[in-house]
């Protein structure tokens, strides 16, 4: 049993690589959709996993959770090894928590940032933003800019609503590069004092999560 996509082309493609393996390993497969939220299909998985359900044997994983529930999965160092030779180095990394292959590459896929390219030439900037920085400061002079003569003008609109799967991602990112979970630091409370997990990169990325909607940025 399958818990794949329920919708779009992530479905179809459920679908169709099924019925070639179907075909090529002579094995039946009924794909089971999962929850279309992230949060709603996170929370899934853990009730799976701690209920010990056999009715599961394959689930497809957000790029951030192997940290996290690598506890519950097989190794397929042994099996799979040569093959995860031929996927992209970074992609089998993520998947390795201590020493233990997790997961396989299913697909990638990546965001992208649209600009509006006049407002980057109008404001002096030669590039969009490279970092969350850069990001934030482009955003605040174009916001200051652009509102005293716009008054439709919003804000910039980025993935961050503060709602569990986004704190999930945070920990899981730091699950990773410690590979183990649960992740081992001291994280930000109601005292404000910033996160300290061993990497700083993660710390200022959970002191970003943290802070309140900005004035330029919207989640």
């Amino acid at each position: 049993m399958y818990y794949g996509d329920s919708v779009g082309v992530g479905a179809e493609l459920d679908r169709i690589l099924a019925a070639r393996f179907v075909r090529d390993a002579g094995i039946a497969v009924d794909i089971v959709p999962k929850p279309q939220s992230a949060a709603e299909n996170c929370s899934s998985y853990q009730r799976i996993f701690e209920a010990r359900s056999p009715e599961f044997d394959v689930l497809m994983l957000d790029v951030i959770w192997p940290g996290a529930f690598a506890p519950h999965l097989v190794d397929l160092g042994q099996r799979l090894g040569g093959e995860a030779s031929e996927h992209y180095q970074a992609l089998v990394e993520n998947n390795t928590v201590a020493g233990k292959l997790v997961g396989m590459p299913w697909f990638g896929d990546f965001g992208m940032l649209y600009c509006r390219a006049d407002l980057l030439e109008k404001y002096g900037f030669g590039s969009p933003p490279a970092t969350w920085e850069q990001l934030e400061g482009q955003a605040r002079r174009v916001a200051e800019g652009e509102r005293g003569r716009n008054p439709s003008f919003s804000r910039i609109r980025v993935p961050g609503c503060r709602v569990r799967g986004t704190d999930l991602q945070q920990l899981s990112k730091v699950a990773c590069l410690q590979r183990r979970w649960p992740p081992r630091g001291e994280w930000s409370g109601d005292d404000g004092q910033p996160a300290r997990t061993g990497h700083p990169d993660q710390d200022a990325r959970l002191g970003r999560h943290r802070r309140p909607t900005r004035r330029y940025i919207v989640p």
